[in-house]
This record gives C-alpha cells, structure tokens and sequence, in this order.
C-alpha cells in the first residue's frame, strides 16, 4: 500500500462578509469545466441593524440563533400574530437567505451572486431561504434547493412553506425563477445522476401546506406519515410525484406506515440510493425481514415510486450513526454504505450486486476516537476514486463548542479496507472571548477528475490527505467565513467543503 504526499491546505475566504453571517456551506464541481465552483451559505442568524452597525460579535444582542436571541430564550413557533413586530429584521425581506459564490479558478477568488431570486413568481411572499444545498449536472448546470418561506408571520411560515430549486446554465451567475418540488419543507438535499441527467431532492416532514405553500392545502401529517420524500427533474422546471422512502406495511392491523431514507442518497447510472439504521422490530420486519437493530439499503430506478431493499449484512451493529451512502458511476450496482461505530470510528460496507451481498467493514479513523464527529460526507469520483469527509472536535464537547478539524480520505480502489488515517494541522484562530457558538458546521465534499493531472495511479493506492483545524467561532484571516480548498499534490482537483 503507497501512502501519496501530504496535501496542503488554502484557506480561502469565500464570502468576504465582515458580519460572518455565513454558514453550512455546500459546494458543487462543474463536470464539464472543474474550474467552476459554486458554493452556498445559509445567511447566519445576526441580525442586519446590528450587523450593520457594529461588527462586535460577542454583543449577544447581536445574535439570533433559533432558541437564543437578545439572551433570552425563544420557543418555536412565537405565539405572536406579527413576528416582525417582535423583531423587526425578521420583516426585513430575505433576512434569511442563501449566500451563493461562484469561482472560475478552482475556488482562488470568488464573486458573491447578489441577486439571487429565491421565490416561486406566485408566492412573493416567501422571500426567505433555509438549508441550502448545491448539485451539479452533467451539462454543468447547477441546481440549489432550499426552504422557501416567509418569516414574517410564523402562523404562515412555519405550518406554509416548500421546497424551492432554482437552475444556474451560466456557472452560477444567474438563475432561474424558482420551482416547488412538492417535497416537504424541512432540510432538503440534492443530488445529480451524471450518466443520465436526473436530478434528484429529498427532504422530510409532512405534505400538504408545508410542500406547496399554499397555506389552504391540509397538512398530511398527522393522518398520513411524516416520512423523507424525494421527487425528480430532468430540467429543474417540472417534477415528478413526491414519493416516500417508506411503505405501508399491512402485516398489522390497523396497517401501518413505516418512514425510512434518513441517511445521506447518492445517485448514479438511473439508480437512486439510500441507506438508514432502524431499532423498530416491525420497521426491520417490513423492510427486509430481520430482526433490530437493521441497516436497509434501498434503491429505486423510478424517482421514489417503488423501491428494492435489502439488508447490510452485519451492518446494523456496527453502524450506529452518519449512515451514507455512494454510488459508483463507472460500475452499475457497486455502492458503499458507511457511518459511525460504537468506538466512534467510521467504518464501510460495500456491494458489487446491488445490496443483494456485502463486503466485510474497514475503517478510516482520525486522531482521537473519543471526540465528537459530525457533518461527515462520502462519494465517488466518475473515475471510481472514494472519498469521506467529516469534521471532528479536538477537545470534548459537543458540536459546534470547540475548535475542529475537516478531515478527508481517499480509496483509489474502492475498497473501505484502504483508508488510512487522515490528518490534520491545527489553525491558529482562536476563538473569541464572548462570542455565541456558531450553528450547525458542515463538511461535505465534491470529487472528479482533472483532465491536466497525469494518468491515475494503480486502483490498490491509497490517499491519505490533511485539512485545516476550524473554530467553530473564528474568521478566517481575512474575517468572514472560511472555505478550504484542498489541493493534492498529484495534480487532481478535489474540493472539500466546510464552513467556519
């Protein structure tokens, strides 16, 4: 086994915000061009009068993050029939909104897309965004998802809302009016199949009112379940029927509906897949006829509407959290399911058959087990490459209160058994006295090829990469929010995503 030379970080600052009001950052590669990046922030929650008039961060009046503003703890949903009356940037149009930058020169300098248009053209009033993501597809257009709502009233935006996409043919400098697709309101993420062109968002909650905005539509929930749905377009304007990623398991009387598909989806070659951990006993009974804890593995060739599952094989107790999954797009059926153990240490599965039979586990560990590991992200190359990204405290703690290192590694050959341990050098930064922890950090990370590195090495090397330690607080050293973009010595272009 060949351990190739170090990587060495760039800390890039994406956003150039002085408020640091940018978080949750998702990247995606254009295929056709791997100089284009485009990169999305969800727009923190500070205020814009306080932002704009003093760039103290630790004044806690500064600082809204849901269930904390002005040092007093708030509930959702506020029982008042104007929240803007309440707190008045919240009337502030797009007050939550998603930062957009796209780069031309792998992610060295980056133009912040100000005019994004975040609404469908019947529902003006939902001028806010939330959890943005990012896709690329094989043509190099861009599609982002978000929340789409309006913030003004919660009575309106917290039971009225969908899921907005907008479409970019131009590198991300601009972008299309904005479509529903009729998933439920709460976290959406999008995918691309590059062999075909589908693009695929899945979310979870509830239809009715919270997928199509329209707040006369009844909520399904709680007379239908809340499950993960996922829908599909093939040119972000038109969608296909929501569908569920569980079933309707009528073994039991009265029959009932078990939800399913809460890991990371991965798409390739006309598949969509997913795998997740279930402790129910009837949950693994219906999906794939094995006592709990289980871990189904799922894949669909039509958007959602019917589903093929099988079972991890051993899987379930090893994997206990972070289950994701990869789909090979140079191999049809060959996918690797991974997640956290109980030592706290990612580990994988993989399959050559579709799920039908499964690899024995390997693991790709960091320094110290023990901390906590989040917003981990895995994925596959068009060349077959494999590779994980997460993020992991450097004290103990919980996420998003200590400093932290992006990790990432690599298996040129697919087999989890290849990783190796990746490391890191700390940052400096440290984190300022007083200021609010930042919410919600993400990693995630965006493979392929470059067309000017040199043929790529044997299918049994393996790569092992360090990134930069984060504060979870602290700018980067130009202030504002941090993207680090990780160039390998061997010339191919990767993009690791995380924000700071």
């Amino acid at each position: 086994m060949q351990t190739l030379p170090q990587w060495t970080p760039t800390l890039v600052n994406t956003s150039s915000d002085p408020a640091h009001r940018f978080g949750e950052s998702h990247v995606a590669v254009n295929p056709t061009n791997p100089n284009n990046l485009v990169v999305v922030y969800n727009q923190d929650k500070y205020t814009l009068s306080c932002a704009a008039a003093s760039l103290n961060l630790s004044d806690h009046n500064c600082d809204i993050v849901p269930g904390h503003i002005a040092g007093i703890p708030l509930v959702f949903p506020e029982p008042k029939a104007d929240f803007g009356a309440a707190f008045p940037d919240l009337a502030t149009p797009k007050w939550f909104t998603c930062g957009v930058f796209t780069s031309s020169d792998r992610g060295a300098t980056w133009t912040h897309v100000a005019d994004f248009p975040g609404w469908p053209a019947d529902h003006p009033e939902a001028l806010d965004q939330g959890d943005c993501a990012v896709a690329a597809g094989p043509d190099g257009s861009f599609y982002l998802s978000f929340d789409d709502l309006n913030w003004n009233t919660p009575s309106v935006a917290l039971p009225t809302c969908g899921i907005g996409v907008d479409k970019s043919t131009d590198g991300g400098t601009t972008w299309t009016g904005t479509t529903l697709s009729g998933t439920a309101c709460d976290g959406p993420k999008i995918v691309a199949d590059l062999s075909d062109g589908r693009i695929y968002e899945a979310s979870s909650g509830s239809l009715g009112s919270r997928s199509t905005l329209n707040p006369s539509d009844p909520l399904v929930f709680p007379d239908s379940p809340n499950d993960r749905y996922v829908s599909s377009t093939t040119d972000g304007a038109t969608w296909t029927t929501p569908h569920g990623m569980g079933g309707l398991d009528t073994s039991v009387s009265p029959a009932a509906y078990r939800s399913g598909g809460g890991g990371q989806m991965s798409a390739a070659n006309g598949t969509i897949a997913v795998a997740f951990r279930s402790t129910s006993t009837f949950a693994c009974s219906f999906f794939v006829g094995t006592s709990s804890p289980c871990l189904v593995f799922q894949s669909s060739t039509d958007a959602g509407a019917t589903w093929t599952r099988h079972a991890v094989t051993n899987a379930a107790a090893t994997i206990l959290s972070a289950v994701m999954t990869a789909a090979d797009p140079s191999t049809p059926g060959h996918y690797t399911v991974g997640g956290l153990n109980s030592s706290n240490q990612f580990v994988t599965y993989q399959t050559s058959d579709s799920g039908a039979t499964w690899s024995t586990a390997g693991a790709a560990v960091s320094d110290t087990a023990t901390y906590t590991k989040f917003h981990p992200w895995m994925g596959y190359s068009p060349s077959a490459t494999l590779g994980l990204t997460w993020s992991a405290n450097q004290a103990s703690g919980a996420m998003g209160t200590q400093q932290y290192k992006v990790y990432a590694a690599f298996s040129d050959d697919g087999a989890p058994r290849g990783y190796t341990a990746a490391r890191s050098r700390s940052a400096t930064a440290p984190r300022r006295r007083g200021e609010p922890a930042r919410p919600r950090p993400t990693t995630r990370m965006a493979t392929r090829p470059d067309p000017r590195a040199p043929s790529a090495p044997s299918r049994t090397t393996t790569r092992t990469s360090r990134c930069v330690t984060t504060s979870p607080s602290s700018p980067g050293p130009t202030g504002g929010a941090t993207t680090t973009v990780v160039r390998p010595a061997t010339g191919r272009a990767t993009s690791a995503k995380s924000d700071s």
